[in-house]
Parts: structure tokens; C-alpha cells; sequence
């Protein structure tokens, strides 16, 4: 009855292809449909198709539109042409026909028959009577198509098995994964292909540190009061968090009892006289609690949404990289390099303001200080040529221009990016100083080629501190590649990567399904023993110094390989042995985000599971190592040649994390679970989701208008007495231990590894009623496609 047709078949005769008694052609939401007696078509993702025809080039998109204003008359025009064509047939296709009309004799139906589609890279063979396709892949017919001649295809395959070939004015070939058809040569039926996404929309967030509104184009989300650690309590969190100041504040199963745990403190702004480098120079915007400068001010902070595939802060200058836009200037900042208390290093808007509602005298509370680059250990050339020391940083947030999908990640010790990824700058890495208790934790990548505002203030004063890295690796194997740079000035790279999202995976140097590796390498962070605070980054397996180094030992920051501890896993990892990391970009074609699930060993509905793993970070008697939580994979993976596989006190340390109980008070429904999860090793789970961006709202138990709530818990971090700093996370309400069926080692006593607290606001942020020591739940959100 029906005869077995390619892609090309259907399609014949394009060039006539507005006669209603042969064919037309009709757009469907972006895709294109040729329909034609012998069935219909379809072309997904074809927005852009230029057509070569003997009386010129023309866009068929344009004409696709007039047909689809005018479906219904073209509808009706469709029966009446079938009719016609019905009485032209041999009673066989008749028959077929009249089978076919009655689908068709509904508008809804007809247009569901032409949504069926073949998946890219294959092509449709033959058409069934209910206007489904049966498809095959591009490259078997491509093997039956050789014998026809150039331009031509084969239509039919002959009772001898010779084929029946035409001239097509089609396309004869799929576009590769993640791209679609652009334009055909209407002679050759030759395509053009263009990456998808230049029609998506976009969306990510950025936080407003000392401001409540967003500049620019950006999109407020909320304004908050900005919130850390006690400047003189090592524990807690290293991270600031914006915390809302819109009522109702999300506090459920917490109550209003001392339970120590990760506190969360205002945040006063201090180095006010830094900037010009005088006595009395105004920082701010003259509404500040001392005369005209904000010392003591609680600092604003604002959640902006930007319709932008991708955020970057650039330290080190004020305008951004080639492709992005500056969405504001401003100073580098974190904790004060003397105090107890170590917190991140975050871009403080360049006139900052202090939050609605804040109390301006000196709270004894958490700080937040200017951070100036000094003179020990910075090299004197090379990358760091024409840096001054003992000025402020400047610093810049920016949002990228792409019209489709990009995510940037620091490559860190490189000074290139992989192929298909473009670099954006090339830097050095800095951080505090090794015996330097407070200052800032994440490291940093500053660009080459300073960029000063001339505001910057000459001389050294109270605040963070900055020194180039080296790498300590002289006990790593002689064979592998990290020994050789032992004392070398660690270098940086910032990448442009062509994915939705980009996931660094600790344990293994292997990236999960659906994920293609950037670059592998080992997990390095400060020296577990020393006094300064560091950030578990993945340094390349190929590491360079920086250009225009001193190679000797230089006295400043450190960067260390980091070992395993008391996994509850065996499979891979051992006491003693360096740490793999795979640095992963999701799949082109695939329009997903990813963040992680704290406290569950899956995802949450309407989410996948990219990998399940176990919580990680340093032990708590530790000042140093990493600060930053990691979701360890299940099996630990590293080459021979870069493990030394004996235990040794020059290294960075990760161990399991371990629910814990308040030290003070248990009270409440949210204690009671950790009360009954204590000691339990810590599960977690790498998540990913077809959405724009993923935001996690403290204090808040529903998700803005135009956001979707993927799952909801509780603030957590370490214990603000503990020796060693974590970070605040959003614990997943039902949090639960590790599966012991696949972790053997699992462990539910006590054994003095890291620790994970529920966290409390230790203040009542004055007059915007938080209440004092209460626990806040947390949210986190998506804003979809």
C-alpha cells in the first residue's frame, strides 16, 4: 500500500511547494513540516532555513508565518485537494486515503500527527497510515544512497535491491547533537547547521553586597542584611549569606534557645579610612552612623536576577572580559587578617550602604574589611606586573552578552583553557598568609594587568591581606607531574565553557554520564595544621608556575595536596592518599543546571541524580585545610603516578562529616531529627534539572512568584566554637545517614571527624525581627525554562 520513502522522498519538489495540489509547507512552533499526499514531515529545531530557488533566495520562516496565520483556510483547502487526489487513485490508495482522511478531519489530530518527529541524527524511511514516522539513522542511508548520483537520494528500494534515486532540494544530512538546521541548498540539498540556544532565554543570580537594590538591568529578587561569623570565634561559617528583611521570617520546628551551632551575626563594616590613603576619607554614600563614612554600619545586600546564561566577579580590575558587561564596580573584602574569625572574599559595592532597620554602634558582632595586596611572596613580573602593594583590590561583577549557554569555572594551575572552552584571563593565585589567623578563605585568581581606580589608599592598615601561592608538593611521586613545581608560584586560569552547567566532582578524575571532562586533577587546599584557612579547589594535573615566578619558597600563601581520612568507603580510597577531582561540563545538547542535595543519598522528584556521595570536609580541631563542603563520589579514582599512598602531616585533610546534636539545647522538632541523626555520617547528592538557574533563599519556606520549590530544610554549618570554619548549606529537611548496604564503613559513633550543626541567628538583627537564637529554614528554587 505505501511505499517505503526517505526524508528526501517527502519533500521532492520543493521549489513548487505553495501549489496546494502537490505539496505545502507549514511551521509548527519553530519546526518546519512539508505535507504531502504521501504524509508529512517534520524538521525539529529549524528556525532558520533559507531557500535557493531559480527565482532567487528567499527566508522561509517569513512565508512559514503567513501559512500559519492561515491554518484554517489551508485546512480546509487540504480537503478538498485530498478529495480531489482521492478520485485520481487506484482503489488501493483510495482506500489508504480515506483512512487517512478521517484522522485528519480534526484539526487537533492533524496537528499531533505532524509533531511526530524522527530524533536528530536520523531520518525518516516511511510514513504509516496514522502520520507516524519509522526512522533510521543518518548513516545507513547514507550506505543505500551512494549509488545515487550528486544532489540525489534514494527514495525507494527496488525488488532487485537497487535503489530509486531523485534530485532533492532538501536536506539529505542531520545536524550534529545540540544544533540544528540553519539553511539548504536547494540544488545539492546541502545543510548549514548553527548551535541551538541562540534563541533561549536566560537567568542567573548574583549577590549585592552593600547595596538593597540592583543596578543596571537586573532584577531584584529580595533585600536582605548581610550575615556571617563572630570576628572572634574561628567556627561557624566562612561564607556570608544574605538573609531577607520581608516578613514572615521561616523558622518552623526551631525555638528560641541557645543551641550554639553555625551562627549567623550582622555584619559591620570596617576599613573606612582605607580608600585615598588619609585619615577621614569617605567611604559610602554619606548616610553613614559616623559623619559621612559607614564605620560600624550593618552592611545591605540585595539577590539580583540578570537574563544572562552566566556571572563572573573579576578581582583585580574594574571592567570585565571581552563577551561580558560590568553589572557593578567595587572593593575586594572578606574578614580582618588578625582576628580570630576567617570569612570569604566577597566584591563590596563601591559605595556601599548599611540595611533599613540596622543598629550603628559597634556590636562586637561579625566585620567585614578592605583587602589590600602585600608585598611577601608577590612576584615582581610577569602576570603580576604593574600591582601595588599594600593598595585596596579592586574588584567587578559582571554578567555575560551570549546568546547561548556558557558557564565559566577557574582552572586552577594552568594558564590556558581546554579546547572548545575559551579563556577569559589568565592570572596568579592568591590567598592569606599560611600563619595569618583571619583574612579570607576562598582563593583567588587576579588577572593580569591591574586596573586601578585611583581611589586606593598607600599603606598597610587593619584589614584582609593578600599573598601570592606556592605549591608545596615534594612529597608527591618524582614519576608524576605536581612533585616537579614544589615552591613554584601557583597559576590560574578563568574558562568560558559552551555548557548550562559546569561541576566539580572530588574522588574521582572521572566525570558521570552525560557530563564530558574540562580537565582532571587533584583536590589541593591549605595545610590541615596550619593556622590560616584555605578552599578545596581541583588543581590541574598538568600545573604550571606563574610567568615571571621566583621558584624558591617564598614565605606567603600555601597550597597543599589533600588526603583522605576515615572514608566510610572503601572502594578506591584509602587513609593517606591523595584526593582525584574531574572538572565536568554537561553535554551540549542538553539544557540542565545542577546543584547539590545536602543531607539525601537521591535527588528530589522532578530532579536526576547525577551521582550519590558522601559529605567531606576537614576535621573540626583543624584551623586549616578547606572550608567548602564536598560531595565526595562513591569510588575514589586517581593515576598511580600521582599518589603517595603513605600518610603524611604536609597535606590538606578531608574526612566524613557527622550529623550532630546541639552542645546546648535540643529542643524543637528540627533538634529532635538531629538528635536523632547523631553521629550518622552525612549523605548528599549531585542534582540536575532542566531549568534556568537554581537560587537557595534563607529564612524562607516558599519560593518567589515565577519559581519552583525543588527541596526545603534547614541552615547548617559548623559550630561556631569549633576550631575549624565550614560553610552555611541547606540541609535537606528529611536529611538521612549513608546507606551502610553500600558504604561498609559507615559509621554512627562518635569519631571526631567533621561535624554539621543546625545553624542559628545569634542576633535579632536589631530592629528586623529575627528572633535571638532561633534556627531558619531555607528553600531552594528554580527558574525554569
Amino acid at each position: 500500500m505505501f511505499k517505503r520513502i526517505f526524508a528526501a522522498a517527502a519533500i521532492v519538489g520543493l521549489s513548487v511547494a505553495q501549489d496546494p495540489l502537490k505539496a505545502f509547507i507549514r511551521a509548527d512552533k519553530g519546526n518546519i513540516v512539508f505535507a504531502s499526499p504521501d504524509g508529512d514531515v517534520k524538521f525539529d529545531g529549524a528556525n532558520k532555513f533559507s531557500i535557493k530557488s531559480d527565482d532567487g533566495e528567499y527566508e522561509l520562516n517569513e512565508r512559514l508565518a503567513t501559512i500559519e496565520r492561515e491554518s484554517a483556510e489551508q485546512l480546509r483547502q487540504l480537503q478538498a485537494d485530498l478529495a480531489a487526489f482521492k478520485k485520481a487513485t487506484e482503489k488501493e490508495e483510495a482506500e489508504a486515503f480515506t483512512a487517512y482522511k478521517e484522522k485528519i478531519d480534526s484539526q487537533e489530530e492533524q496537528l499531533a500527527n505532524m509533531r511526530k518527529a524522527c530524533p536528530l541524527g536520523t531520518v525518516v524511511i516511511q510514513v504509516a497510515e496514522d502520520g507516524s514516522l519509522e526512522c533510521t539513522d543518518y548513516k545507513v542511508m547514507q550506505q543505500i544512497t551512494k549509488s545515487c548520483g550528486k544532489g540525489e537520494v534514494a527514495t525507494a528500494i527496488n525488488g532487485d535491491g537497487t535503489p530509486e534515486c531523485v534530485k532533492v532540494q532538501a536536506p539529505i544530512q542531520a545536524c550534529a547533537a545540540g544544533s540544528s538546521i540553519a539553511s539548504v541548498n536547494a540544488d545539492t540539498g546541502e545543510v548549514a547547521c548553527e548551535i541551538d540556544g541562540a534563541d533561549r532565554e536566560f537567568a542567573s543570580f548574583h549577590t549585592v553586597w552593600g547595596r538593597q537594590s540592583c543596578p543596571g538591568n537586573s532584577e531584584l529578587v529580595y533585600e536582605g542584611a548581610m550575615g556571617g561569623g563572630q570576628a572572634y570565634n574561628a567556627g561557624g561559617s566562612a561564607t556570608y549569606i544574605c538573609l531577607p528583611v520581608e516578613k514572615p521570617f521561616a523558622a518552623g520546628g526551631m525555638v528560641s534557645k541557645d543551641s550554639a551551632g553555625a551562627s549567623i551575626q550582622p555584619i559591620e563594616l570596617r576599613s573606612v579610612w582605607d580608600l585615598n590613603g588619609m585619615h577621614g576619607a569617605k567611604f559610602g554614600n554619606g548616610n553613614g552612623a559616623n559623619g559621612d563614612t559607614m564605620e560600624w554600619d550593618d552592611v545591605a545586600c540585595a539577590v539580583c536576577k540578570t537574563e544572562s546564561p552566566n556571572q563572573l566577579m573579576v578581582t583585580g580590575h574594574t571592567t570585565c572580559p571581552h563577551g561580558y558587561e560590568a553589572d557593578h564596580q567595587g572593593w575586594l573584602a572578606s574578614g580582618e587578617a588578625g582576628q580570630a574569625k576567617i570569612q570569604e572574599h566577597i566584591c563590596l559595592f563601591n559605595t556601599p550602604q548599611g540595611h533599613v532597620g540596622q543598629n550603628r554602634n559597634n556590636n562586637q558582632k561579625g566585620q567585614l574589611f578592605l583587602v589590600e595586596l602585600q608585598r611577601t611572596a608577590l612576584p615582581l613580573n610577569g602576570l603580576a606586573n604593574g600591582y601595588k602593594y599594600d593598595y585596596e583590590l579592586p574588584c567587578v561583577q559582571c554578567h555575560s552578552t551570549s546568546e547561548t549557554a556558557v558557564s565559566t569555572y577557574t582552572r586552577w594551575g594552568a594558564n590556558s583553557c581546554p579546547d572548545k572552552s575559551k579563556m577569559l584571563y589568565d592570572g596568579f593565585v592568591t590567598a592569606g598568609r599560611y600563619n595569618e589567623r583571619g583574612g579570607g578563605a576562598n582563593y583567588q585568581c587576579i588577572a593580569r594587568g591591574p586596573e586601578y581606580t585611583d581611589k586606593e589608599g598607600r599603606g598597610r592598615t587593619a584589614g584582609g591581606r593578600l599573598y601570592s601561592v606556592d605549591y608545596f608538593t615534594a612529597h608527591l611521586p618524582g614519576k608524576g607531574t605536581y612533585n616537579k613545581i614544589n615552591y613554584h608560584d601557583a597559576s590560574c586560569a578563568v574558562c568560558e565553557a559552551p555548557s548550562t552547567a559546569v561541576i566539580t566532582v572530588p574522588g574521582t578524575q572521572k566525570c558521570p554520564d552525560g557530563y564530558d571532562a574540562e580537565y582532571k586533577g587533584l583536590i589541593f587546599s591549605a595545610k590541615q595544621s596550619e593556622t590560616h584557612l584555605g578552599e578545596y579547589i581541583c588543581v590541574d594535573d598538568a600545573p604550571v608556575g606563574v610567568v615571571g615566578q621566583r621558584t624558591g619558597y617564598s614565605g606567603g600563601g600555601r597550597m597543599f595536596p589533600v588526603e583522605i581520612r576515615k572514608a566510610p568507603i572503601v572502594n578506591g580510597y584509602k587513609d593517606g592518599r591523595e584526593v582525584g577531582c574531574a572538572v565536568c561540563k554537561a553535554a551540549p545538547e542538553r539544557a540542565v543546571t545542577a546543584y547539590t542535595t545536602w543531607g539525601r543519598r537521591a535527588c528530589p522528584s522532578g530532579s536526576k541524580t547525577v551521582y550519590s556521595g558522601w559529605m567531606a570536609n576537614s576535621f573540626t580541631n583543624n584551623k586549616g585545610g578547606g572550608y567548602n563542603y564536598q560531595c565526595m563520589a562513591q569510588a575514589g579514582d586517581i593515576e598511580a603516578n600521582q599518589r603517595s599512598d603513605g600518610q603524611t602531616t604536609a597535606t590538606g585533610l578531608l574526612t566524613r562529616v557527622q550529623y550532630s546534636k546541639s552542645k546546648k539545647n535540643n529542643e524543637g522538632s528540627a533538634m529532635a531529627k538531629m538528635v536523632k541523626k547523631n553521629n550518622f555520617d552525612a549523605a548528599c547528592a549531585v542534582c540536575e534539572v532542566e531549568a534556568k538557574a537554581t537560587l537557595m533563599l534563607p529564612a524562607k519556606a516558599v519560593c518567589p512568584a515565577g519559581y519552583k520549590k525543588v527541596y526545603d530544610g534547614f541552615l547548617a554549618g559548623g559550630d561556631l566554637y569549633d576550631q575549624h570554619d565550614t560553610e552555611y548549606i541547606c540541609l535537606e529537611k528529611d536529611f538521612e545517614g549513608l546507606d551502610s548496604a553500600v558504604f561498609k564503613a559507615a559509621n554512627n559513633g562518635d569519631d571526631q571527624t567533621a561535624r554539621l550543626y543546625l545553624a542559628e541567628v545569634d542576633s535579632s538583627f536589631f530592629d528586623l525581627g529575627y528572633k535571638l537564637h532561633t534556627g531558619l529554614q531555607c528553600i531552594m528554587c528554580v527558574h525554569g525554562f
